[in-house]
């Protein structure tokens, strides 16, 4: 360095300590950083060397390391561009220094737009940017220990940090995966995606994503695995590795990506990882979780299914992603966590002495499973005999598995909307983490789901004394709720391209794949900006009708549609009034009456678009129709014939419209039985024709 450090306050001291110990690398690297006349080049290359751990530095100090070293370069002026030309040299951006050598090409899989060294520069800082609301605060004159607080804080959001996948190597991510989680043993299951295992795997589109992100994705798919939750993975968003509170996965946030990566399902916390029950919170327990914290393998399978083959034809018809997270492994679990270590689950099920108290209940449990998991599961009832026998019966029927999947989002509608309400900070630190919580403390989650749904966010100014108050100032802030209206609108298009996607084929998911649990928010950078992308998670349930049958069975398609309906738009569901995607939109988002109902427009012609291009694409693309019944092929625009008729015709006429339609389908080779169905069904679900009005009477 070309000049001594000068002294640090004594509060930044103390925080160093407590955070990070009396004798680490942190003080080191603040005193580097505070440098009054270090020459730029000097700084950051010990900042990068810190960041890579070269000197032993730990992975928090290495995080600081990080932030630092972002901040640093953001002091560097624009027009200062060998500077940037260093730096990014250092980083492995470019094969070396010269303005006229270009970055790399990977630069364009990780989001930016221009491997020119002036433009990628430009964009670059964009990206660092993002977090002004943390380096702006430790610039000020009058900076206090909040804003160090805070600096240090937000280092630990190691995703946020754009700079920490050039420096932290995939073997950096899987030895802290493997550190923060127990690992067991699996063994391979027949719809794994890597290594061509696939046997009929033409109906799945190739992942596709970043190098760094394929490596880490594919090292954790080696092996066979399996992951399960300790005390060591937290619950804090943002987390590398995260246990989102109200779930049973992991979720894995690589350093500088926005790419999620979802271990399904990884165990729950408590005295055990795996369970077996009939009953949760008083009453029955879905069907799904009664494997409590693991996953039926015949559930498993249908979700990679499913969500493979509405990626295929997501991707035929629009020439773009499906924004739904998809299965790139399943593995069966061989052995689970017990006190005394990895145990066979044959074992674990079967002996009290490894699976320990609740043994008995358990079992009883287990028999319940066994003689009520239903018949079309494709998973034949064994017939073993004793207590192995049952529980072989049971290891047969449930197939208990874990999924990776990736383009997953833990920002789920009905999260958001928790921790963006009044009582937000009490529901996630008190009711969620268990914990008290500061002014810091709540600044930071408002920050962070803020800068979620909105990719970037200018914070109120003045300093931070209410939460509420915090969250409403920020959407009153011009750019912020110019970017919240242009966020909400687009959005609502980007359910109405997959919801019309979806019908056109056909396809319905129960209400599963759209209810607000199971529907994330993602900021993604592209093309050298922030994009907010909506994505539909947990696909067991979905269906797309002449992939999976020859015909349209529209009683029980017509019943599915309903529910998806209702979970997007909102409504009556049982004995409650739910409010959809659209009603939690316009919440989050807090759009006024003139936007929200301009958004709702854009979703039902965003849906009537889709469900166009699909159909015309189901009439012309031959691959695309090989994904389908040739049979159904030949029928699925009579349902569009038949329902416009239908809501033109008053009531009192249906039994004419339904002789005329009898007669149109026996016409097209229809057998009674099916005539029948499609009759009575579209008169059964004449409401919900009647509200997707938009699309059905054109």
């Amino acid at each position: 360095m070309t000049s001594e450090a000068r002294p640090l306050p004594d509060y930044l001291v103390a925080l160093t300590a407590a955070e990070y110990g009396s004798d680490s690398h942190a003080l080191h690297l603040l005193q580097v950083f505070h440098a009054p006349n270090g020459h730029f080049t000097d700084t950051a290359h010990v900042l990068l060397s810190s960041a890579k751990g070269q000197s032993g530095e730990s992975w928090n100090e290495r995080c600081l390391a990080v932030l630092l070293l972002e901040s640093h370069l953001l002091r560097v002026e624009p027009n200062r561009i060998e500077e940037f030309d260093v730096i990014l040299t250092a980083l492995g951006l470019k094969p070396q220094t010269g303005e006229e050598i270009r970055l790399n090409a990977s630069v364009l899989e990780e989001g930016f737009s221009t491997r020119d060294l002036r433009g990628f520069s430009s964009e670059l800082c964009r990206r660092l940017r993002r977090l002004n609301r943390v380096h702006e605060s430790i610039r000020r004159a009058d900076c206090e220990r909040f804003a160090w607080e805070y600096f240090v804080r937000s280092s630990r959001d190691l995703s946020k940090l754009t700079l920490a996948r050039y420096v932290f190597s995939v073997d950096d991510v899987i030895k802290n995966i493997e550190a923060t989680l127990v690992v067991t043993r699996g063994t391979k299951d027949t719809i794994s995606r890597f290594g061509n295992q696939l046997g009929s795997s033409s109906i799945y589109d190739p992942l596709l994503a970043p190098r760094f992100e394929m490596e880490i994705v594919q090292r954790l798919c080696s092996d066979r695995r399996i992951y399960w939750v300790s005390d060591k993975c937290g619950s804090e968003l943002n987390s590398m590795v995260e246990y989102p509170l109200t779930s049973a996965v992991v979720v894995v946030k690589p350093p500088g990506s926005d790419l999620e990566i979802e271990i399904k399902r990884a165990g729950v916390r408590g005295r055990r990882q795996l369970d077996v029950i009939t009953e949760r919170n008083g009453g029955p327990a879905p069907l799904s979780h009664r494997l409590f914290g693991g996953s039926l393998g015949w559930l498993a399978q249908r979700e990679a299914a499913s969500a493979g083959i509405f990626s295929k034809i997501f991707r035929l018809v629009h020439g773009k992603d499906a924004p739904c997270s998809r299965t790139v492994r399943n593995s069966s679990v061989v052995t689970v966590p017990s006190a005394e270590g990895p145990v066979h689950i044959l074992d674990y099920l079967s002996d009290e002495e490894h699976f320990g108290d609740g043994f008995h209940e358990m079992r009883k449990a287990m028999n319940s499973c066994i003689q009520s998991f239903p018949s079309d599961t494709g998973v034949a009832r064994a017939s073993y005999q004793g207590e192995a026998g049952e529980t072989l019966q049971f290891i047969g029927q449930a197939l208990p598995q874990q999924a990776v999947i990736v383009g997953s989002s833990s920002f789920r509608l009905d999260r958001i909307s928790a921790y963006l309400s009044d009582a937000g900070p009490n529901e996630y630190f008190r009711v969620g983490l268990g914990r008290g919580y500061t002014l810091r403390d709540m600044r930071w989650l408002a920050d962070s789901v803020l800068e979620e749904i909105l990719g970037e966010v200018v914070v109120p100014p003045g300093p931070f004394v209410d939460y509420s108050q915090y969250v409403r100032d920020a959407f009153r802030i011009a750019e912020n709720r110019k970017l919240a209206n242009e966020n909400y609108l687009s959005v609502m298009r980007q359910i109405g391209e997959c919801w019309g996607t979806l019908l056109a084929v056909r396809g319905f998911s129960d209400g599963e794949s759209f209810v607000l649990r199971n529907v994330g928010l993602k900021s993604i950078w592209k093309n050298g900006d922030w994009e907010i992308r909506i994505i539909f998670q947990d696909h067991d349930d979905l269906t797309v009708a002449g992939s999976r049958y020859r015909y349209l069975w529209p009683w029980r398609e017509l019943a599915g549609m309903e529910r998806d309906l209702v979970h997007i738009l909102g409504g009556p569901m049982g004995d409650e009034t739910i409010p959809g995607e659209v009603g939690a939109l316009r919440n989050i988002y807090r759009v006024g009456l003139e936007v929200g109902d301009a958004g709702l427009k854009r979703l039902e012609e965003a849906t009537v678009l889709a469900y166009d291009r699909t159909q015309s694409q189901l009439g012309s693309n031959d691959e695309l129709q090989n994904l389908f019944y040739a049979r159904f092929l030949q029928g699925y625009r009579d349902f569009d014939f038949l329902v416009p008729g239908f809501l033109k015709t008053d009531p009192s006429q249906i039994e004419s419209w339904k002789r005329e339609a009898a007669s149109y389908l026996s016409t097209k080779g229809y057998e009674d039985e099916l005539i029948n169905e499609y009759t009575n069904a579209i008169c059964r679900w004449r409401a919900f024709l009647e509200r997707m009005s938009f699309l059905y009477a054109r």
